[in-house]
């Protein structure tokens, strides 16, 4: 049979081995016509079948480290590969295949046709460029309110049930770039290279874990302050990074800055409208409720934030009623 994005996400089956060589005949070599992405990883390239793996519907996407990336890169993705193959949900991007040669290490991902969040909110030219490469011969239309909610509901689901594993798993560099979309625009939590098991050291609520990091994780714009403050990542802090997701996809514009530059309306917000993005048909009842999450789960001091098992609800709610 051939299996959808969304079935593979079911189906928990550890990911497979996957000789290099294969890799390479099925990328052309890593040919720049089939690079689909790019990260501070390393590249990503599509294939539509790999001989080692069962047929998909979607095709591949192969993720393959920088020629260099060095001991560091490489354990990034041992961790990718043991979060992974320990977790599964199906808003959660399964891992399938795994390369660890030397030469070039690679993971193999199925290839999630609508592109990224960020992509299909900016639609900047390089975004458009590389949703061309994922099949879209003319630029998509904006994504609607309701499909925005949908996505939004699905990558808060994979990182709450990130959060309720044993041991606890931080995703840490959650963001509109690593959150996917199918062809039928169900939502995936992608890259999950920097995730960590979390220590279980309880906070003052009895609840939160936290792990201490010495480096520090997250892009611009999306990175608590907690985090770089104090050194150390929590529930609380992948919950900063998914408010401001959610204002992103609230008001279509770039996360850098973005907490400052909407202050007033999420400081009332039953005036959220007027920032959100006039593309995507937001009504005035959505935009304040997405306002308040975010100041709820992105609010300066720690003590006084939303816990994601509060808002996930209140999301799940809002996509619901979108329809």
């Amino acid at each position: 049979a051939v299996a959808s994005v969304a079935a593979l996400a079911a189906a928990a089956a550890p990911p497979a081995a996957v000789p290099l060589d294969e890799l390479i005949a099925a990328t052309d070599g890593f040919a720049e016509a089939r690079k689909v992405g790019e990260g501070g990883f390393g590249r990503v390239y599509r294939c539509d079948a790999l001989p080692s793996l069962p047929r998909v519907a979607c095709g591949f996407a192969v993720k393959t480290a920088l020629v260099g990336v060095g001991a560091q890169g490489f354990a990034e993705l041992q961790s990718e590969v043991r979060t992974l193959s320990a977790a599964c949900h199906r808003s959660l991007l399964p891992l399938l295949g795994v390369c660890l040669a030397p030469a070039r290490a690679c993971l193999v991902y199925p290839l999630c046709r609508g592109g990224s969040l960020e992509d299909r909110l900016y639609r900047a030219p390089a975004a458009l460029q590389r949703l061309r490469m994922l099949g879209f011969e003319t630029p998509p239309p904006p994504l609607s309110s309701a499909a925005r909610l949908r996505v939004l509901r699905d990558a808060a689901r994979a990182l709450h049930y990130l959060h309720t594993l044993s041991p606890m798993i931080l995703h840490r560099d959650v963001s509109a770039g690593n959150i996917l979309l199918d062809e039928r625009g169900n939502g995936y939590l992608a890259d999950v290279g920097l995730a960590r098991a979390a220590e279980a050291t309880a906070g003052s609520n009895g609840q939160v874990s936290h792990l201490s990091t010495q480096r520090i994780f997250g892009k611009p714009g999306y990175m608590d302050s907690i985090i770089m403050h104090d050194g150390q990542a929590s529930q609380l802090t992948d919950g900063f990074a998914l408010g401001i997701t959610l204002l992103v996809a609230l008001t279509g514009r770039g996360a850098l800055g973005l907490l400052n530059a909407c202050d007033d309306a999420l400081e009332e917000p039953d005036t959220a409208e007027s920032i959100a993005a006039a593309d995507a048909g937001w009504s005035a009842a959505q935009a304040e409720e997405l306002a308040r999450l975010v100041v709820g789960l992105a609010y300066e001091r720690k003590k006084k934030r939303m816990p994601l098992a509060e808002a996930l609800p209140r999301l799940e709610a809002l996509a619901e009623a979108a329809g």
